[in-house]
């Protein structure tokens, strides 16, 4: 069983987010899976009760909602959703971004052909709604070699998320990349950036200006975005975005969705 964690605070825009997210984890291939959701205790009760109504209306076994304890911190709520999991491998399913369908099948035959401990998508869609604008990122050369926050581990791999300092609320799930990639046991999956979309909203847990330097550094240039055209445009038509979204490089627009 694969046990896909979502940690939230939820609020009316929030929760629209979520919405998504769990509908993607509801269309995924992968059968024998688990949404577990965390909710922050901080959070207001009316918030609390309307995310809990849309769990319960969709009438799944295997979506569990969990309330947190006022006061826990983002990698304290991250470490208490791997304790509730029931999985044999664990996979970080962030509340405000998408994902395809086959996500979950794709990146657990990488865990288990490799043999690896970890598996990372070093390469992901940035989606700003705002912007209209989608950048694909290679996460190659950033510090954990791949995007922190597409985990999927087994879970006797796993190492626990900081609950004390700055990386506790912020860059907790890069902690846990730079550990796990110490190991030697990591897998990184390319190829395949349709498989993550990383919404960068303007409310994410880092400011807009950390979102755009990651679009900036990381994207990949226009020629290679036109090489890739017809695979981008197939991997994202499951999610039925906008149209005339641009698909930008870090040289200039490279075609329109």
């Amino acid at each position: 069983m694969i046990s896909c964690l979502m940690v939230t605070r939820p609020n009316p825009t929030r929760i629209a987010f979520a919405k998504h997210s769990i509908e993607d984890y509801c269309r995924q291939s992968y059968v024998d899976r688990e949404l577990v959701v965390v909710v922050d205790g901080n959070a207001g009760g009316e918030d609390i009760s309307a995310l809990s109504a849309h769990i319960y209306s969709l009438g799944r076994g295997d979506i569990r909602l969990h309330l947190s304890h006022p006061g826990v911190r983002l990698g304290g709520l991250r470490n208490l959703s791997v304790a509730i999991a029931a999985g044999d491998v664990i996979c970080q399913w962030d509340d405000d971004d998408r994902f395809h369908p086959q996500r979950l099948e794709t990146q657990i035959a990488l865990l288990e052909q490799g043999k690896h401990a970890a598996v990372y998508l070093q390469e992901v869609m940035q989606y700003f709604p705002y912007l209209r604008a989608i950048y694909l990122t290679n996460w190659r050369a950033a510090p954990a070699g791949g995007h922190p926050g597409t985990l999927m581990a087994r879970r006797v791999a796993m190492v626990r998320y900081p609950e004390l300092g700055a990386s506790a609320d912020l860059g907790e799930d890069l902690e846990v990349a730079l550990s796990l990639s110490a190991s030697g046991r990591v897998g990184y999956l390319s190829g395949a950036p349709h498989l993550h979309l990383y919404v960068s909203h303007g409310g994410n847990s880092w400011g807009a200006g950390h979102h755009a330097m990651l679009a900036c550094e990381l994207a990949v240039s226009k020629a290679l975005l036109l090489r890739r055209e017809a695979s981008i445009r197939s991997g994202l038509a499951p999610f039925a975005l906008a149209d005339n979204i641009e698909v930008i490089g870090h040289n200039g627009i490279a075609f329109r969705l």
